[in-house]
Order: C-alpha cells, then structure tokens, then sequence
C-alpha cells in the first residue's frame, strides 16, 4: 500500500494519472422558491441536463460525480427548509485526468478521493 501511495503521487504531480470515477445520474425535486439556490449547488458538483416543471415544483436533472454527492442530502435539506427531495443512480464511468486538467465538470482534485487501481498505475511509467 506504501510503494502504492507514493507511486500515485509521483505520477500526479507529474499529471500523468487518469482515472475511472462513477457518474451519478442525479435528479432533485424542489419547490419552485428553492429553484435557485438548488440548481447553483448542483452546477458547482456537476452539470445540469435539464429541468422540467412539475406540479408546484421543479425536477432537476444533473450528471455528477459520486465523490461530490458525499454530504448532499444535508445540503439540500438546508437549501430547502427541508422541502425538497432527490434520486441518484449510476450512470457510467468517466476517465478524470488528475494534476494538470481543470474540467469545471470534474476536477482532478476530486478524482484524488476515489482511488487508483494498481494496473493503472503499472502501465505508467516515470523518467
């Protein structure tokens, strides 16, 4: 596990690390007052595929990576006074190129937190 974690960060700091992260399919039900407030947070841990009107409320369709949903639900229990609710499943893996791409989707810094399986890291090599 050592050689391991050094190796992942020598080849970071390098920017010579892709990795596989879970795409979450994110849908988020929210009264229409909240609207704002929650389509901002989502855009900051993802990207917004739609939205469509429903009953009082709106339906927010994100796709956002599982390392930004940690923590999500007292987000949106906080953004909403506790009105609103949401669905998340998985949708597919995206490759993140960690230490140097800055996709606002999917930042390297947040692909650091999933984990680097050893085969990736042994096809790579370091001068």
């Amino acid at each position: 596990e050592i050689p391991a974690g050094a190796a992942f960060r020598k080849l970071a700091g390098k920017g010579l690390v892709d990795m596989a992260q879970p795409i979450m399919k994110v849908d988020v039900v929210t009264p229409d007052e909240h609207f704002g407030a929650v389509i901002g947070d989502l855009n900051k841990r993802g990207y917004i595929h739609g939205t469509e009107a429903r009953g009082d409320g709106q339906v927010i369709s994100a796709m956002v990576p599982m390392s930004r949903m940690f923590g999500y639900s007292d987000t949106l229990r906080a953004a909403t006074d506790g009105h609103g609710r949401y669905t998340m499943a998985y949708d597919h893996n995206e490759n993140v190129h960690y230490g140097g791409d800055n996709d606002p989707r999917f930042p390297g810094a947040a692909a650091a937190r999933v984990g680097v399986a050893l085969s990736q890291l042994s096809r790579r090599t370091v001068t």
